[in-house]
């Protein structure tokens, strides 16, 4: 015959929870009085490798008071000195008429459909993005290579010549002369 187990009641649970917390808790360390210990020299960090630290944008100056002292002068023309590296961008309400705003603001889109189109005719020839990455690097490394002939040129040394004498491995052999 099986025999029957008790089941404990809530309050057993309970204090058989609180007593295991109790057993849990590291005793409290002693508080020590704080010693502060100078950096030794070879810990701190050289001049060269201090941290970077964002410049934070600041309102652009011709944005100041009015001469009433009330609101701010409103624009008339895009500044030629604002620079969207140190100031904040300039709204729409930032100018008397929204026109010099709005001229600014479609010249940079179109600079990014520009961009956005060659990214767009390289995606339609080239196909995927593994692709496109060896394009590119193929893109670069023939611009290493002017330069590196520039500098030959410069030096007196006939690039054509030597570009001549080297021996095209037989894959790349066959391919060119297919086409």
């Amino acid at each position: 015959m099986a025999t029957m187990t008790k089941l404990p009641t809530i309050q057993e649970v309970q204090a058989e929870k609180a007593r295991r917390a109790a057993a849990k808790t590291p005793p409290k360390p002693e508080v020590k009085p704080e010693v502060t210990v100078a950096a030794k020299p070879e810990e701190t960090k050289p001049e060269g490798e201090k941290k970077k630290t964002k410049t934070k944008k600041v309102t652009y100056p011709g944005l100041k008071p009015d001469v009433a002292g009330k609101g701010t002068a409103k624009l008339t023309a895009w500044p030629t000195d604002h620079d969207e590296k140190q100031h904040l961008p300039l709204r729409k309400s930032d100018f008397e008429n929204e026109a010099p705003w709005l001229i600014h603001r479609a010249e940079f889109l179109e600079g990014v459909a520009k961009r956005l189109r060659v990214e767009a005719e390289q995606s339609l020839t080239l196909g995927n993005k593994a692709d496109r990455v060896k394009a590119k690097r193929l893109t670069r490394l023939q611009d290493q290579m002017a330069a590196v002939r520039a500098e030959l040129a410069a030096s007196g040394v006939d690039v054509d010549k030597l570009m001549a004498g080297v021996a095209m491995p037989k894959a790349a052999a066959t391919t060119v002369e297919k086409k």
